[in-house]
């Protein structure tokens, strides 16, 4: 007979996603099992890989009054300006967080120490139980609560699966859920990049027609570079020797920052936008890139991502305060209608944002700089663009201390 595991959630995927969701339900009183195909070492490994996330100050908030932030904060280089433009022209739109207050606009952390923290946090944790290098080869949710199938012949029984197992999720296909998809025909480059000159806590967001070029600031003199090329061109760069890939770089990025030189290793992704048609299922619930991923233009969708796990876990603990069923439909259609329109928009905004500025087109081309323009001289504007990068207004729920009143 198979060994049975029993638990309030299931989580699918212990990445970034998956690893927040747990800290998450287990701080709001859930037991907790999450699973990935990873094993344990390569989930927690430190070791330095070149990738990093922009966290909004909204959600650096919501991380902290969750305990997560303190020791993410060592590793955090605020964000304090954002530079926009396009590239051969002098003119950028030039957003400040002293327009709005005294608090950055986000952070820059390298991925590496987001896991490490995490991970910490998981391990602590008594009401987490990790089970690394699993598979989910099926899963049913006939009855009242849902069942997972593992590798390794255990079976897990919660009353909720939560999907943080990616663009390519196999619960959300398992659950027949449609996707609605685009393929930008880019690829996206990203690297970690040494440069002579101090970057004063300043992003710069370049606009070109194949497409944008983000340098984001980290710790020191070090930069995240999220580069975007047509398929063909990446692919041509990559196969590049470090010599001449950085003779490339150095074109692009100019010389603002003095001398610039990539720190391997080099990591590539094809953009395609994904969104699923419902975010949900029978006693099934998808976040992050399982539910939306959108191209990395205003590198907001891990953001989104952690509002996704913060309005859905604040519902769950809403109907386990009173009783009720955790996984029940009802719930699941109601974090979709919440969560949906706020997608959508950041969606259709990177979305016509890429099609603007990557292209020769003489019209796009003269609306683009009309409308960088506008926005430089209109301080609504600027606040409201600022705001949204800042996610200034997120809604702070304490999980471990929620009730109905």
């Amino acid at each position: 007979m198979a060994d049975k595991l029993y638990a309030d959630i299931s989580i699918i995927g212990a990445g970034l996603v998956g690893s927040i969701c747990a800290n998450f339900a287990a701080d709001a009183g859930f037991n907790v099992i999450i699973i990935d195909k990873a094993s344990h070492k390569d989930l927690i490994k430190n070791d330095f890989d070149g990738r990093a996330s922009a966290i909004s100050f909204g959600n650096k908030r919501l991380l902290e009054v969750n305990n997560l932030w303190d020791e993410i904060s060592n590793y955090a280089q605020p964000i304090l300006e954002i530079r926009v433009s396009e590239e051969g022209s002098n003119s950028f739109l030039h957003f400040d967080h002293l327009d709005v207050g005294s608090d950055p606009l986000g952070y820059m952390v390298e991925n590496r120490y987001l896991r490490k923290v995490f991970f910490e946090k998981i391990l602590k944790k008594k009401n987490i139980k990790l089970l690394d290098e699993n598979e989910i080869i099926d899963f049913a949710t006939e009855n009242s609560r849902g069942e997972c199938f593992l590798s390794n012949s255990k079976i897990i029984e919660s009353e909720i699966i939560i999907a943080a197992d990616g663009v390519n999720s196999k619960i959300r296909k398992k659950s027949y859920i449609d996707v609605f998809e685009k393929d930008y025909r880019q690829t996206a480059i990203v690297t970690t990049v040494e440069h002579e000159k101090p970057h004063n806590g300043i992003a710069h967001e370049r606009f070109r027609e194949p497409g944008p070029f983000a340098i984001l600031p980290l710790q020191g003199n070090f930069s995240s570079l999220v580069w975007v090329e047509s398929n063909a061109t990446a692919d041509r760069l990559l196969k590049l020797n470090s010599k001449k890939f950085n003779f490339e770089l150095e074109k692009r990025f100019g010389n603002f920052l003095g001398n610039v030189k990539s720190v391997p290793p080099n990591w590539k992704y094809r953009l395609k936008l994904s969104h699923a048609k419902q975010y949900y299922q029978k006693r099934v619930a998808l976040i992050g890139d399982a539910a939306h991923a959108t191209h990395p233009l205003a590198g907001q969708n891990f953001n989104a991502s952690i509002q996704d796990i913060s309005l859905l876990v604040y519902m769950l603990k809403k109907k386990s305060i009173l009783g009720l069923d955790i996984g029940s439909i009802d719930t699941l259609k109601k974090y979709d209608r919440l969560r949906r329109p706020s997608n959508d928009r950041l969606i259709a905004m990177t979305t016509f944002l890429n099609s603007l500025f990557s292209t020769n087109n003489p019209l796009n081309k003269f609306s683009r700089k009309t409308g960088i323009a506008l926005v430089q001289n209109s301080r609504i504007a600027k606040n409201f663009f600022m705001n949204y990068a800042g996610n200034k207004e997120t809604k702070i729920p304490n999980f471990s201390d929620i009730n109905i009143f």
